[in-house]
């Protein structure tokens, strides 16, 4: 992560990691339509360039064994895509 200009990622524990890096442009898929809290003090104190796209289409499926959540993205490629796009401006 240190070494990469830009990060294109999902959410995760792991974006906590950035503020030992130097500023980041950051391209997320965030699981949710809330942007957590931590990730937005961590890119304002470390100055990350940072986006968290939700796509409409995300769909949180019924508790399975062995899961906390499970969520299903039926439009895969068209979000990664976005990713790619967001993470190119």
């Amino acid at each position: 992560m240190s070494s990469a200009e830009k990060i294109i990622a999902s959410a995760g524990s792991f974006l906590h990691t950035s503020i030992f890096c130097s500023p980041r442009n950051i391209s997320c898929l965030n699981v949710t339509e809330q942007i957590n809290s931590n990730y937005t003090i961590i890119d304002m104190l470390n100055r990350n360039n940072a986006e968290y796209y939700y796509p409409n289409a995300m769909q949180v499926l019924p508790q399975q064994d062995g899961y906390l959540t499970t969520r299903y993205l039926p439009e895969a490629r068209a979000v990664a895509e976005k990713l790619f796009e967001v993470s190119r401006s």
